[in-house]
């Protein structure tokens, strides 16, 4: 079965599309890439979205509304002509692909639900994704599975981090190994043995990229979006007291299961923590912070012995991120998904490729070691053309 995978991150920089085939065992099946490539985000809806986490305070409601409607409508026609374009490109029949799994852009976590004043707002916890699947299957003909996060956290999970689902399947015989998967939120899959999902665990461990993109682009007075190869950390000092007061953040020190998003980490955070982003050093200090605070995670909630250290994400490209991570585990292998055959953004459209394929076939999944769910569920919602 061939199927393709949609995605694009906290830091809402690219589209990501992969297209793999899933062949053999029907409940571990080889998965393999046939075909990848990343597409620029559409810089509007980028800016909505900034708008909308940022200053969501600043908008009437009929403006909020408007907004979300724009974004969900502007990124599924969006997916819909980067999964065209990658058919095109990649030589294969249109006719021989099974379903698309995308899993949209998250617009707000909040998994654990809402307080005011000590009262439950929400009973129920919530996360929203959004990216027009419906529109997605109109333009391509195509089968679409979506909203993975939703069915696990009506179940009381967390909603993420996902993915373990697939760095379970890559990757278990590397193990006893960790996976760190660096996008705008930085999660771990910790995978102890050669065995069953039921063993592997994961969760957030803080920010990843997402502070170091916002510091970036205010330093550079939006001329760079992102460190590129984490040149400017490199270039400035880390201040030792700040990242001291960083890392005692409540949930980079939380217990797992945990996950979070761009609702907490954001320039609300950094004002929060007097970062006035004017030069090389804050860079410096949160691209460390990143580092220390994945470490941290594995340090005290890890509860098996560590061989060696996968990256994916964006991430795998900061060299600053990678040498913090080498000093503070100096004894451990450290690899990055590309060192293995990979592409480093083809993880996570992977995963949602074969998300996309467990919920095609009604294959459920049990994350409760994960993100906290109470029970087994098929993944995903299908939208039919």
């Amino acid at each position: 079965m061939i199927g393709i995978g949609v995605n694009t991150g906290t830091s809402a920089d690219a589209i990501d599309v992969v297209i793999a085939k899933f062949s053999g065992y029907k409940i571990h099946p080889t998965i393999e890439v046939l075909y990848s490539s990343s597409y620029l985000y559409p810089s509007h809806l980028r800016f909505i979205l900034s708008e909308l986490v940022e200053n969501s305070h600043k908008f009437l409601a009929s403006d909020w509304f408007k907004m979300l409607g724009e974004i969900d409508t502007g990124l599924g026609v969006a997916f819909s002509d980067a999964v065209l374009k990658t058919i095109r490109k990649s030589g294969i029949k249109k006719s021989s692909i099974s379903f698309i799994g995308s899993h949209g852009q998250t617009v707000w976590h909040l998994p654990t639900g809402a307080r005011h004043k000590g009262k439950a707002v929400y009973l129920k916890g919530y996360t929203l994704q959004l990216g027009g699947p419906h529109i997605i299957a109109e333009k391509t003909k195509l089968p679409v599975l979506a909203h993975f996060r939703e069915k696990d956290v009506a179940l009381g999970g967390q909603g993420a981090p996902l993915a373990p689902i697939l760095h379970a399947e890559l990757f278990r015989k590397y193990a006893p190994v960790v996976v760190i998967n660096i996008g705008g939120i930085a999660n771990i899959t910790v995978i102890p043995s050669y065995s069953a999902l039921s063993m592997v665990y994961g969760f957030d461990t803080g920010p990843g990229n997402r502070l170091i993109d916002i510091a970036v682009k205010a330093y550079t007075h939006g001329k760079n979006s992102f460190d590129k190869n984490g040149y400017i950390a490199q270039n400035g000092t880390i201040n030792t007291g700040l990242l001291s007061r960083l890392m005692k953040d409540p949930f980079v020190r939380k217990k797992p299961p945990k996950s979070t998003g761009r609702e907490y980490y954001n320039k609300a955070y950094l004002k929060k923590h007097k970062i006035h982003l004017k030069n090389p050093d804050d860079i410096s200090t949160l691209t460390a912070f990143t580092a220390h605070s994945i470490a941290y995670n594995i340090k005290h909630f890890v509860k098996h012995p560590v061989k060696q250290i996968i990256i994916c994400g964006g991430g795998a490209h900061n060299i600053a991120i990678i040498r913090y991570l080498h000093d503070l585990f100096p004894e451990i292998g450290i690899k990055t998904v590309e060192e293995l055959g990979y592409k480093s953004y083809e993880i996570e459209p992977l995963l949602f490729a074969y998300l996309g394929y467990l919920g095609l076939n009604k294959i459920p999944v049990n994350l409760k070691h994960i993100t906290g769910s109470s029970e087994a569920f098929v993944p995903g919602s299908i939208y039919y053309p």
